[in-house]
Formats: structure tokens, C-alpha cells, sequence
């Protein structure tokens, strides 16, 4: 009902957007902040307000979907590879070491 109210008043969806990222940002709710986001501002947040909790506080999980996320936005994000990109390449490549650590048990089993 909100949002058909909003949108009969002719607000852009992009204002709304917006204004929801600067509301869930001044309340420190970061996460919910970087799904409003413009992406270029999303990776401003993430990487000055986000990502060293999620680090320190091992919610890897969290982490990686936030980044993930971004990651198909990269062309409009201008410090990419400074920021969420090196979270991005360290989960991978700790992903693709642990398959091959799961390949090598596998193999010394077999001989």
C-alpha cells in the first residue's frame, strides 16, 4: 500500500532507493544499506563500514554474498580491484585450495 501510495505521487523508484540506503546507513544497519546502494556507494560502504566486521567476526558466509553480489556490478565500480575484488579472489582461491585438498585425500585413499 506504501509503495502504490509512493508511486502515484510520481516519486522515482531511484529516490526511494536511495532514500532507503541513507535511512538503513544512519541506523548502522550496513548490510541492508549495500542492497540500497547505488554500487559505486555500495562499495564505499562495504569496504569502509562492512567488510572488517564480517572478517574479524568470521561471518564468511555473509561476506562472500555481499561481495559476490557486487562482483557482477564491477564495471561501475571505480576502486574495484582495491576493494571487494580482493575479497572476491581470496575466497575463491581458498575454495578452489580446499577441492584440491579434498582431491588429494581422495587420491592418497586410493593407492
Amino acid at each position: 500500500m506504501q509503495r502504490q501510495f509512493i508511486e502515484d505521487l510520481g516519486v522515482p523508484s531511484a529516490w526511494l532507493h536511495e532514500a532507503r540506503a541513507t535511512y538503513y546507513h544512519y541506523y548502522g544497519n550496513m548490510s541492508k544499506a549495500l542492497e540500497y546502494s547505488n554500487w559505486q556507494r555500495a562499495h564505499l560502504i562495504f569496504t569502509t563500514s562492512v567488510v572488517h566486521t564480517l572478517f574479524l567476526s568470521a561471518n564468511h558466509p555473509e561476506l562472500w554474498r555481499l561481495a559476490h553480489t557486487m562482483e557482477e556490478y564491477k564495471s561501475e565500480i571505480a576502486d574495484w580491484d582495491l576493494g571487494a575484488e580482493i575479497y572476491v579472489s581470496f575466497y575463491s582461491l581458498k575454495d578452489a585450495l580446499r577441492e584440491e585438498n579434498s582431491t588429494s585425500e581422495l587420491d592418497c585413499l586410493d593407492s
